[in-house]
Parts: structure tokens; C-alpha cells; sequence
């Protein structure tokens, strides 16, 4: 069986590096080879019809699957940064918000062999921010543009 891996020293970079994530308090609930969980409160995330706001759900995502990439690649050998993310605001959030993401060694490795091939290339992942009642509030796609770092 393979030992695992500690990734506990990457949970202050993912969320007091940078400042609006920080502020916006988000957390690593989850944080395994391949398997993570980010959270947010609706504190200092709430807009004035009293549902979090659309830019707060966005950080969440991004951050969310940024943590998975780290988790499951060597993050010194690449370089990564969102090229761009569609997302649909499908229910009003009024609590605390997570985003949980999975990916299997074998996907991991076929998403990552064209980009090794041509030194960099997108790599395109679904995401969803789920409300502390289990519904679904969000879901976006995110293309992140990895370099392998020469």
C-alpha cells in the first residue's frame, strides 16, 4: 500500500496567499492526493439582497480546482492560471458553500500527457458549489493554462 502523502503545508498558501481569499474565508476542509474539499462562509460574502455573492462563488471554484491541481501534480513542475471559467449561478446561496472535487490517477495522467508533449496546453475542469443543504448553486468550467515550469 503507498504511503500517504502529507499536503498540510499547502493549506496556509491556499488560503491566506491571497488576500481576497483570505478575506473571503476560505478553507481547506479536505486536502488528499487527488480528493479535496474547500468551504466558504456566507461572512463577508453575503450581497445586498442577502445571498452570497457572485464573485465569492467564483473564488471558491477557482481556488477549489487550483487545490486539486496541487494535489495531484508535481506543483513545481508546472506552472498554472485560469484562462477562463464559465460558470452558472442555477440557486440562490444563503449558507456556507463547499466544493469537493475528485480525479483518479488514470484521468489525471491522460489530461496531463498533451500538455507534458507540447510544454504547456489547457487543462479543462467541472466544478460545482454546493450549499449546506446539498443543493447544487452553482457549476462552471474552468480552463486552466499549465506551462511545464522550464
Amino acid at each position: 500500500m503507498a504511503e500517504k502523502k502529507d499536503f498540510s503545508s499547502m493549506v496556509p498558501f491556499i488560503q491566506d496567499t491571497i488576500p481576497i481569499v483570505k478575506y473571503g474565508g476560505v478553507k481547506v476542509e479536505k486536502l488528499e492526493e487527488m480528493d479535496i474539499i474547500l468551504s466558504m462562509p456566507t461572512e463577508n460574502n453575503m450581497n445586498h439582497v442577502g445571498m452570497m455573492y457572485a464573485g465569492s462563488i467564483f473564488i471558491l471554484l477557482e481556488m477549489a480546482g487550483a487545490a486539486l491541481f496541487a494535489t495531484t501534480y508535481d506543483i513545481f513542475k508546472y506552472i498554472l492560471i485560469n484562462a477562463g471559467m464559465s460558470i452558472k449561478y442555477l440557486k440562490p446561496a444563503t449558507t456556507n458553500l463547499h466544493c469537493h472535487l475528485v480525479i483518479t490517477r488514470e484521468e489525471a495522467d491522460a489530461r496531463m500527457k498533451p500538455i507534458e508533449e507540447k510544454g504547456k496546453g489547457i487543462w479543462p475542469l467541472k466544478l460545482q458549489a454546493v450549499d449546506e443543504n446539498g443543493v447544487v448553486v452553482a457549476e462552471a468550467e474552468c480552463n486552466y493554462f499549465v506551462r511545464v515550469n522550464a
